[in-house]
């Protein structure tokens, strides 16, 4: 063999070598390939923090022109244009929230904005009327992390209420707001922005239940008839194998959820609530007909509500505040 053709092999394999070495060495070798394995695994929660700002910018309307109060707000009014409610945003500010709706139409026409606070479930809601698309990214069962100054969250409300699309945000007291007039931006959307100042205060930590799901007893001892516990609503949204059935509770003392007992057993789930002063949803009908064929079957004795549901194989079950409700998510 030559000897040019010598150091012709040799050189290619160093740069074979060398090249490979700096593969390696920037891939991170095997502790990347772990770490990527381990994200892989990883669950996408249903709440998204907000990034924090210094401070909120108002383009349409200067700080002189805002009034906040905490009395029932309403802008606009119905008509027989529908709207497409494109996008929503929440800005976390130094001294409010800044929450913006953008919606669209083909026709002219007026919708509807109504806030106002909800002190039952300790929230600001926020209803916007005349809307029959929701195209926005925040969906059903959502919600979007504040967590700052007495302000949990912003989610979006399951409900079937035809041409109406609510919202919550989550406080810890009643709050002071304020709601813009409509208006019209550069592309032709209509803007209306909810402005919340910080009420304060500490949110309700209080854990109950389970988080987690499992076929296990859970029980938790919270407030009861005494302390005024209600039940007074009920929402559901099933998604990706999972229907998630909310009670709504009401309280007249610092402990909203009230106590209750969980039991799975044969495909049948039952929850029970064993002192409650009043449950609404019972007074509704004792049987709903739910996604995913099942049936809820609600009985009620003296202060007791039983909440039994068919064809569950794992469960959980825990209460949270703002708003205040006890979930029951169930799979099969």
């Amino acid at each position: 063999m030559k000897k040019d053709t010598v150091w012709l092999v040799i050189s290619v394999a160093l740069l074979v070598c060398v090249v490979g070495g700096l593969i390696w060495m920037f891939s991170g070798g095997e502790e990347l390939e772990e770490s990527i394995s381990e994200k892989g695994d990883s669950v996408v929660e249903e709440e998204e923090d907000l990034e924090p700002e210094e401070k909120v910018v108002f383009d349409d309307v200067v700080d002189e022109d805002i009034t906040f109060s905490s009395e029932p707000q309403t802008i606009g009014s119905t008509s027989d244009t529908q709207y497409s409610l494109d996008d929503i945003s929440v800005k976390k500010g130094a001294e409010y929230v800044e929450i913006v709706f953008t919606l669209n139409s083909e026709e002219e026409g007026e919708f509807e904005v109504e806030v106002f606070n909800n002190s039952r479930l300790g929230v600001l809601e926020m209803r916007v009327k005349g809307v029959d698309k929701y195209n926005a990214s925040l969906s059903y069962g959502s919600k979007m992390g504040v967590d700052h100054e007495g302000i949990s969250s912003f989610s979006k409300v399951i409900e079937s209420v035809e041409l109406e699309e609510r919202f919550y945000l989550g406080c810890s007291k009643d709050v002071k707001f304020y709601v813009s007039d409509v208006v019209s931006s550069s592309d032709g959307s209509m803007v209306v922005k909810v402005f919340v100042q910080y009420p304060g205060g500490e949110m309700s930590g209080l854990e109950s239940g389970s988080k987690e799901f499992g076929d296990e007893n859970l029980s938790f001892d919270g407030n009861d008839a005494a302390g005024g516990a209600k039940i007074f609503d009920y929402d559901y949204i099933y998604s990706s194998g999972s229907l998630k059935f909310n009670v709504q509770v009401s309280s007249e003392s610092d402990v909203v959820i009230p106590s209750f007992e969980s039991e799975l057993k044969d495909g049948v789930l039952s929850v029970v609530f064993p002192s409650l002063a009043s449950d609404s949803v019972y007074s509704w009908g004792s049987t709903i007909e739910l996604p995913m064929g099942v049936v809820l079957e609600i009985s009620r004795g003296g202060s007791e509500s039983t909440y039994t549901f068919s064809g569950i194989k794992s469960y959980r079950v825990f209460g949270e505040g703002n708003p205040n409700q006890v979930v029951i998510d169930m799979t099969q």
